[in-house]
């Protein structure tokens, strides 16, 4: 009945479309059809959803591409996904209300932040046998995290505390604090790791600081969209995207002169992050009828043009996003009635 169904619709498109469209009548019907047709040509589905958790927020891959783990804020508690097949590989118990996950470059540590409330501290994951090493105490409410390219370094958004901590990674502990804009949210660094953007909030409209990495001061400083809750930077380091919570646009801003030169209209809440080859970035939100649809979107936006070139729907409302290191895949962490799922997208040629 189904494939019936879609060959009537078909078989009157193509009548609609080839009609003339002298008359006014035709003219709204030939629109709408073309609007239509034009939609379904852009516009696919996430390829698999993977059932895990409750109220989920960020997530990151490990190196190798071979896991994905993921902060589930509702029962405390961290999964480990295996890609190959899907599979939950472990659970890991950590801190009250896990936010966000970064992963050290060489893979054998997952930092975990906890930001519910005044909470003050990061979990150290060791992936070999997936066991917290390390509890460290930070700034007040811990958002984002980001690992210098090196590997030495995690650097910890303080919300509540409005500075960013440094936690050094041979001994996890904290060598230093820089003081950045009031309630910095997300961190990301320059490929070179000289530099590192952090997204402040608590101004309308939002803020990115520039901290020059050698000796911890604001280099700069560019005004973006309202409430800046996501950044990337790109592997040559000349774009950052930072994705704009309440304004629900990205702001792309060119590092050489640090101006912002497009801002991309998206959904609530977007979540960004940039693919390994550097030509597209990936935004990920929901409508603002949300809550009537229950579906989240996958903005595919070229670079360095800037143009959103597909989307692709998912279920849920998006918290966290990441890219496999081949970037054949975008893994979204979202929610829906209280379920947790991870939206596996394929990248196809859009990678």
């Amino acid at each position: 009945m189904k494939e019936l169904r879609t060959a009537v619709l078909v078989l009157i498109a193509l009548f609609i479309l080839s009609a003339p469209a002298e008359s006014g009548f035709f003219v709204g019907i030939v629109d709408a059809f073309r609007d239509k047709i034009s939609k379904m040509k852009e516009t696919a589905y996430a390829s698999e959803l993977i059932s895990v958790g409750e109220y989920l927020e960020g997530l990151a891959v490990t190196p190798d591409g071979q896991y994905i783990y993921v902060a589930d804020d509702y029962n405390d508690k961290v999964y480990a996904v295996r890609a190959g097949d899907n599979a939950i590989a472990a659970t890991i118990a950590v801190g009250s209300n896990p936010e966000q996950i970064a992963i050290t470059p060489d893979g054998n540590y997952v930092y975990v932040s906890h930001s519910y409330g005044y909470n003050n501290t990061v979990s150290v994951i060791r992936v070999s046998d997936n066991t917290v090493v390390k509890t460290v105490i930070v700034g007040s409410a811990p958002k984002g995290l980001a690992v210098s390219p090196d590997g030495k370094y995690v650097y910890t958004a303080n919300e509540f505390s409005d500075d960013v901590s440094i936690i050094r990674t041979s001994d996890n502990s904290v060598t230093s604090t820089i003081a950045v804009d009031s309630e910095p949210q997300a961190l990301a660094f320059s490929p070179d790791g000289a530099y590192l953007y952090v997204t402040s909030t608590y101004r309308w409209p939002g803020r990115v600081d520039i901290v020059r990495v050698s000796d911890g001061t604001i280099a700069g400083t560019v005004t973006v969209g309202e409430e800046p809750t996501g950044i990337a930077v790109t592997p040559d380091g000349q774009y950052v995207y930072a994705a704009n919570y309440y304004s629900e646009n990205v702001s792309v801003i060119r590092t050489s002169d640090t101006s912002v030169i497009k801002t991309i209209p998206v959904g609530d809440y977007p979540r960004v992050a940039v693919a390994p080859s550097g030509r597209y970035a990936y935004i990920a939100s929901c409508p603002e009828d949300y809550y009537s649809s229950y579906s989240g979107t996958l903005y595919i936006v070229s670079i360095p043009g800037n143009a959103v070139v597909k989307t692709i729907s998912f279920s849920g409302s998006p918290k966290g996003i990441a890219v496999s290191p081949d970037g054949n895949y975008v893994y979204v962490s979202a929610y829906t009635y209280s379920r947790g799922h991870i939206a596996v997208i394929r990248t196809d040629g859009y990678k």
